[in-house]
């Protein structure tokens, strides 16, 4: 299966909106719906949801809806190694090896952007095979996973977005990407939204990234495209 189209669909649907994504949500949704069966009914219903949700909302209330749902707080961090790594020691190296692979595909990241940022991801991915680019999402499925949790627990229709690019990883039951193992006890994740937890969640500064700005920091700014070609 051809994965690309479906990529770059989700990549846009997942950036920071503008006037052109809303305007074309329901097409975008389109191309995300083909790659749907037909056993998939409360996921092409979701998708259904967040386009018409995408075309509603007025534009400013939009882009500060997005702000709140993705710029506060770790959990719905679109930086996947945030959920992967967060402030271990590990993470830049991830990092400068994924810019590198980036680097390879013929693509080239904004200076804003770090190189773990979801539709960034997502737009390498389209470059890949059909096998590979499944590969490239299994790798992340985790922070997906968790991402789609967060989203979950606050009603979001983004939650869709993400659980299609589990789907396209071959995930069809997302929650088991982060089920804790058998016996383990699950404790509710705290609403780190909130006033005090959103201040305790960023005690440590994030980290940094070959000069990138801390995604917080460009919240509300005008985000461009994820990527471009090289």
């Amino acid at each position: 299966m051809n994965h690309a189209r479906p990529l770059i669909a989700l990549a846009r649907l997942l950036e920071y909106p503008e006037a052109d994504v809303r305007d074309h949500a329901r097409e975008l949704l389109d191309v995300l719906g083909d790659g749907e069966s037909r056993d998939e009914g409360q996921g092409l219903e979701s998708l259904r949801a967040l386009g018409e949700h995408l075309q509603r909302t007025d534009l400013l209330d939009l882009q500060t809806e997005y702000v709140e749902t993705f710029d506060r707080g770790r959990s719905t961090s679109l930086n996947l190694y945030e959920h992967l790594y967060g402030d271990a020691r590990g993470r830049g190296p991830a990092m400068a090896e994924l810019a590198a692979q980036y680097e390879r595909a013929g693509l080239v990241l904004t200076a804003r952007q770090l190189p773990d940022y979801l539709p960034a991801f997502l737009e390498y991915a389209s470059t890949l095979s059909g096998p590979d680019a499944g590969a490239a999402l299994r790798r992340v499925a985790v922070a997906l996973g968790k991402i789609a949790q967060a989203l979950e627990r606050r009603r979001s229709p983004w939650l869709a977005a993400i659980v299609a690019a589990l789907r396209l990883a071959g995930v069809r039951h997302w929650r088991s990407s982060v089920e804790p193992p058998p016996g383990a006890l699950a404790e509710p994740a705290p609403p780190d939204w909130a006033p005090d937890a959103l201040d305790a969640a960023w005690t440590e500064q994030p980290i940094q990234f070959l000069g990138a700005e801390d995604p917080c920091a460009v919240a509300g700014r005008r985000r461009g495209s994820a990527v471009r070609g090289g």
